[in-house]
């Protein structure tokens, strides 16, 4: 379901184009985000804006970053200096249930 769901926001090579306004799209699209970045391994902010810039096009890993944490998608430090991806994140359908 994610993929099909947001097939419109990915360029050819599966990079995200843009953010949806719609809360269900935009949720299938930070889960999306979430599975390609690996788990195992801490990343500082540095490392992690790389890491998205490399999954998206419209230049705002910032916004990707806060708005994965937001919904419990990574984990970062309480200083902010290391960032990862949560291990037992919630499935994209699991994040529409939750919070549409």
């Amino acid at each position: 379901m994610e993929t099909k769901t947001i097939k419109a926001y990915l360029d050819a090579d599966g990079c995200v184009t843009q953010m949806p306004s719609k809360k269900k799209k935009k949720l299938c699209v930070l889960s999306y985000l979430a599975d390609r970045i690996p788990e195992d391994r801490e990343y500082t902010e540095r490392e992690f804006n790389e890491v998205l810039n490399g999954l998206h096009t419209f230049g705002d890993a910032a916004t990707l970053r806060r708005e994965m944490y937001d919904y419990f998608l990574i984990d970062r430090k309480q200083n902010g200096s290391l960032y990862a991806v949560k291990k037992d994140r919630l499935s994209a359908e699991a994040l529409i249930e939750k919070y549409c």
